[in-house]
């Protein structure tokens, strides 16, 4: 890890209880909200906002986080196999480049082929490898080839797979609920 990136992994939040931070209901789709205020729940896996003084997040155990930052909005997504199927990448993108041009992004730790082993269901969507009979996917890798089809900046990847190293909360790895909060921003 060079210095610029363990800079930002310094600066980025992993939290377990997000007390004070806002964050959507995920629901595993490609529903992107402008998000002008926190008054209330919505349901989506990406928001793109400009507010000022509010903590957001996103919460996240094997799917892929993304933070885009552009010079007034920033947006956060959430992407699964599922949302990255239904280009949860793509959508909250498009929407992004109507308000502002998207300047660095970056990638959280996730589900990555060394160990994210999947059924037959997703194969017809991802690249995928097979070893020793079992199916296996890089959700990174897909997420950052969506990414990379809208956007040509900078992109920082932080961490590993959340599977095989525990450091990370993981769903496919332990069955656990718990989930570590990515991307807390707040602007001033």
């Amino acid at each position: 890890m060079n210095l610029y990136s363990k800079k930002v992994y310094n600066y980025l939040i992993f939290l377990k209880k997000g007390k004070g931070v806002y964050t959507l209901k995920q629901v595993h789709g490609n529903k992107v909200i402008l998000l002008r205020e926190t008054k209330r729940t919505y349901k989506g896996d990406a928001l793109i906002s400009s507010l000022k003084g509010k903590a957001l997040g996103v919460k996240l155990a094997d799917c892929c986080g993304l933070i885009v930052l552009g010079k007034e909005y920033f947006a956060l997504i959430h992407a699964g196999w599922r949302g990255t199927k239904a280009k949860v990448v793509e959508v909250t993108l498009k929407k992004f480049r109507k308000r502002d041009k998207p300047l660095l992004a970056f990638l959280s730790p996730c589900a990555r082929g060394c160990c994210y082993e999947v059924k037959g269901e997703v194969c017809p969507y991802f690249s995928t490898s097979f070893r020793k009979g079992k199916t296996f996917l890089d959700l990174r890798g897909e997420v950052l080839k969506r990414l990379r089809r809208y956007f040509k900046g900078r992109v920082i990847s932080v961490g590993g797979c959340t599977i095989c190293n525990k450091t990370f909360p993981s769903f496919r790895r332990d069955r656990t609920r718990e989930r570590m909060l990515f991307g807390v921003l707040k602007l001033s």
